[in-house]
């Protein structure tokens, strides 16, 4: 009896070690049926990318995709983001979507990069690459064009961004700039550093000789100002572009008198959506133009703003 179980326990020791030989011999493979696509942000607080990462994440399970969100240790360092672009191609990405912080900084390596792989751009269009973005021209125009009753013939206005270079912010600064200028006024156009505390000196300068009006022409931006003219008296008349919870939610108190709205849920999904198309060759791959609305507190909750500014709300 004792042999007997002596034989069946070596048996068992024998087909253990065959298995594990079989297991250790073939690498483990995973479902490649789902995609690995990385995002690759110009901003490195990702707060405010929260509605376009929902917008991806609804995509990405609908359409059998993983997702690999990378935020820069510096908001709109191109020269970061083009070692992430590299480092990320060849990881194992069957597509990369980014938001460039310069288009003509990462032109060669987006160009290198897309003859291997789909590359989507956000915002700003690098090259020829399909591009999910707004009519940023019509944003800057609509903006300035919104807040000229309120003011006249060489009234102060003080442009905001963090970095005016990039194709986005600069169709919106342009089209700003030209559309007060018709109407007599000369805008300022300040830059704002990546460093918190030192944004808010900036911005507290201004309050030395008071603008009539300030438009922030890019999400961080208005939320750094918000942040800071919501705790002193008499702030200047803020607007901007963004949809951010704080932003939502300053613009519902009366801290920001109107907002550029942009479908940043969609944004997000038609990326996703894209890139996915672009890697399984469904339909051809091209860029996607959004949406965007011009926003006050009294217009805030009208249905077609809802779905704009609570895209989560049932």
């Amino acid at each position: 009896m004792k042999k007997r179980y002596l034989v069946l326990l070596g048996v068992f020791v024998l087909a253990l070690g065959a298995l594990y030989s079989l297991l250790s011999a073939a690498p483990f493979q995973r479902d490649r049926s789902y995609l690995e696509l990385s995002v690759i942000a110009r901003e490195s607080d990702s707060a405010i990318w929260t509605s376009v990462r929902q917008g991806m994440e609804q995509a990405a399970y609908d359409l059998d995709a993983e997702l690999r969100f990378v935020f820069p240790a510096t908001s709109n360092d191109a020269l970061e983001q083009r070692a992430l672009l590299k480092r990320e191609a060849t990881g194992g990405a069957d597509a990369l979507i980014v938001t460039p912080a310069d288009p003509q900084v990462l032109l060669e390596t987006a160009a290198e990069i897309g003859k291997k792989l789909p590359l989507i751009t956000m915002e700003s269009p690098i090259g020829s690459e399909p591009c999910i973005t707004a009519d940023n021209a019509a944003i800057g125009r609509a903006l300035a064009d919104e807040m000229l009753p309120g003011l006249q013939p060489g009234s102060r206005a003080v442009l905001l961004s963090g970095t005016p270079t990039i194709g986005a912010i600069r169709d919106r600064l342009d089209s700003a700039v030209e559309t007060l200028r018709r109407s007599g006024i000369e805008p300022q156009l300040l830059q704002l550093p990546d460093q918190r505390d030192e944004a808010n000196t900036l911005l507290l300068s201004l309050l030395n000789d008071p603008p009539d009006l300030l438009i922030a022409l890019e999400p961080s931006s208005l939320e750094a100002a918000v942040r800071l003219f919501s705790t002193v008296p008499h702030p200047p008349t803020l607007c901007g572009v963004g949809s951010s919870s704080l932003i939502v939610s300053s613009l519902e108190k009366g801290e920001i008198q109107v907002i550029a709205a942009q479908n940043d849920f969609a944004a997000g999904y038609l990326a996703v959506q894209t890139a996915v198309e672009a890697v399984r060759q469904t339909v051809p791959s091209t860029g996607k133009e959004i949406g965007f609305s011009i926003v006050r507190r009294e217009t805030m909750y009208l249905p077609e703003n809802q779905k704009l500014l609570f895209p989560f709300a049932r």
